[in-house]
């Protein structure tokens, strides 16, 4: 006995139940499962969030990109590679937030000052202070100190001035440094230029500090002679520059 004739209506209708057992399906399975996503750049918005769980990694290479934007990036025990020019931006409220890892972010700050017109004496004296606060969450300094001085004397008499630098560091007794004796020639003099120091001073160094607490470094310009106390000149002058980069 042959099948019935059923039509294409038949056809379309069993096909339609096809269809419906196959999304049924998808609804309960990870569509995901053991795979990768390997595409030239993949986004992120709207709050989402992309999370690797179980050793999983996000490979970008070839110059793909991966954006985020208001989301987070959570890694439980996973990789995040970034080869060949690729990049990881995240702007606006995002983050990237890897468990164990601890990130290593620089940022740095500067100071300076300027003083005029002093008096010298042979007692080493502070005669300009410049200050930078240490930001929360840091705890290494690398501090760079450069300081200049310039004098001009009334007097006749042969001196040697020097320069020096004292830095004060949270959690660190202070320290000091001296550059070598400059000879200065009183304005009556001739050799070296009459009334000034030949030549100016300087003095500049770099330390790296570790361990340091909260507060705020500080670093003055010590001026001071070698044999007689000199008045105020307004054409003395002494100037320090800092500049800080902390790490955590």
């Amino acid at each position: 006995m042959g099948q019935p004739n059923r039509g294409p209506d038949y056809a379309l209708l069993d096909r339609l139940i096809q269809l419906e057992k196959q999304v049924k399906a998808l609804s309960t399975r990870d569509v995901l499962a053991n795979s990768s996503i390997t595409q030239g750049g993949l986004t992120v918005s709207g709050g989402g969030s992309v999370t690797v769980n179980g050793g999983g990694s996000i490979n970008l290479s070839g110059g793909g990109n991966l954006n985020v934007t208001g989301g987070d990036i959570d890694l439980s025990d996973g990789n995040m590679n970034v080869t060949n020019s690729g990049s990881i931006a995240v702007t606006g409220t995002g983050k990237v937030t890897v468990d164990g890892l601890a990130l290593s972010a620089v940022t740095s700050k500067s100071a300076g000052a300027l003083a005029t017109n002093f008096a010298v004496t042979t007692t080493r004296t502070a005669q300009a202070s410049a200050s930078i606060a240490v930001p929360t969450g840091f705890t290494t300094v690398v501090l760079i100190q450069y300081t200049q001085a310039n004098l001009f004397l009334s007097g006749s008499a042969l001196d040697y001035m020097y320069l020096g630098m004292t830095t004060t560091i949270p959690g660190y007794e202070a320290s000091s440094s001296t550059g070598p004796a400059v000879s200065c020639q009183g304005n009556s003099g001739t050799s070296p230029a009459a009334g000034s120091c030949a030549p100016y001073q300087t003095v500049q160094n770099t330390l790296t500090i570790t361990n340091i607490q909260a507060g705020t470094i500080t670093v003055t310009s010590d001026v001071w002679m070698n044999s007689n106390d000199w008045p105020a000149e307004t054409s003395n002058s002494v100037a320090i520059y800092l500049t800080a980069f902390f790490l955590p």
